[in-house]
C-alpha cells in the first residue's frame, strides 16, 4: 500500500524526485510542448502550445538564475543560463 503524496500515492519504495530530476522534466516539458505546437490544427492551438512551452522555459530560466546565484563560479551553470536564456527569446 502506497503512502499519499502531493496528490498521488507514492508506493513502497519509490524516491522522490530531486530538484535537478523536477528541472529536468520542465526542460523537457517545453521541448514536447513545442514540438506539439508544430503539429498544431489551428493557429489557436498553435499560440496556446507555444505559449505552454514559452511558460516552462520561463519557469527552467528562473530556477536556472537562482543556481547561478549560489554557484557563480559554476560554467555549466552559466552556459546553461546562457542558453536558456536564447532559447526563450527565440520563442518570443
Amino acid at each position: 500500500m502506497g503512502v499519499r503524496q502531493g496528490g498521488r500515492r507514492k508506493e513502497k519504495g519509490e524516491r522522490r524526485k530531486g530538484k535537478g530530476e523536477r528541472g529536468k522534466e520542465k526542460v523537457y516539458s517545453s521541448g514536447a510542448n513545442y514540438e506539439k505546437a508544430q503539429a498544431a490544427v489551428s493557429r489557436a492551438d498553435f499560440g496556446n502550445k507555444i505559449g505552454i512551452s514559452l511558460k516552462e522555459m520561463r519557469e527552467s530560466n528562473y530556477w536556472l538564475r537562482i543556481l547561478k546565484e549560489l554557484f557563480p563560479s559554476d560554467s555549466e551553470i552559466e552556459r546553461l543560463t546562457t542558453e536558456s536564456q536564447e532559447l526563450k527569446n527565440m520563442s518570443l
